[in-house]
């Protein structure tokens, strides 16, 4: 027998292939399990808890409808003049101050007007919250910058003084909001969108971008303390 060379049977060797075949396709099959056991951790779904921000318990102190800064007509005013326009406008809700969008031109008793094709460029300050509105009513287009500072709360007593029992919770629903459970709380946008010929209105808070108001489309975009509005008026053909 040569020295150099170990002889093995050939069925101890067969067996030897076969458990390390064996074990090759059993490291391969528990690598497998491992990685779909890993996949479906990954898929479960995880359910996101969010914090509601409501205003349900607000009570009207507003005693004659004619004192309701949204439906009636009191002193120092706008919303009687506004109440004459077939188009949209935005309510401060902290100071009461409303701002036409400027999608059609009236003139000074509230009868629409035609105009010239002129953009018209506004810009105001109140209470820590800047408009910028540029608008051409001829084309029925309003682009709005609207900047609110950090500081900025929601006057709540403000809406009970100043609004009916029939706005406030039209208004009160429009500021309801929500944020995911453990983030920074979400401070209310104490602003809405009003319809001046119908007196409803509608969501400025973040997490609306777009909505149709008649015939009227809205859209919203949120960067940082800005918020950009843009409103078209796009009555259907006939």
């Amino acid at each position: 027998m040569d020295d150099k060379y170990i002889r093995i049977r050939k069925d101890i060797l067969c067996k030897i292939i076969i458990s390390i075949v064996i074990i090759i396709l059993a490291g391969l099959l528990v690598f497998q399990i491992h990685n779909r056991i890993e996949e479906k951790k990954a898929n479960e779904y995880t359910p996101v808890e969010y914090v509601d921000i409501t205003y349900e318990d607000l009570k009207s102190k507003v005693t004659d409808k004619e004192d309701c800064f949204i439906c009636g007509s009191p002193e120092m005013s706008l919303m009687p003049y506004y109440r004459k326009f077939d188009t949209l406008g935005i309510i401060s809700l902290n100071d009461c101050y409303v701002i036409d969008l400027g999608l059609k031109a009236y003139d000074e008793v509230g009868k629409e007007m035609s105009d010239e094709g002129s953009t018209s460029i506004r810009s105001t300050s109140l209470d820590n919250v800047k408009y910028t509105v540029h608008s051409t009513a001829s084309r029925g287009m309003a682009d709005i910058e609207i900047t609110v500072t950090e500081d900025v709360r929601l006057d709540t007593k403000n809406l009970e003084k100043n609004l009916c029992s029939d706005c406030l919770p039209k208004v009160a629903e429009v500021l309801e909001h929500s944020y995911k459970k453990g983030d920074e709380k979400k401070e209310t946008i104490p602003l809405c969108l009003i319809d001046f010929e119908t007196l409803e209105v509608y969501s400025m808070q973040d997490f609306y971008r777009g909505y149709f108001v008649r015939d009227y489309w809205v859209q919203l975009d949120f960067i940082d303390d800005k918020i950009e509005l843009e409103a078209f008026y796009l009555p259907v053909r006939e």
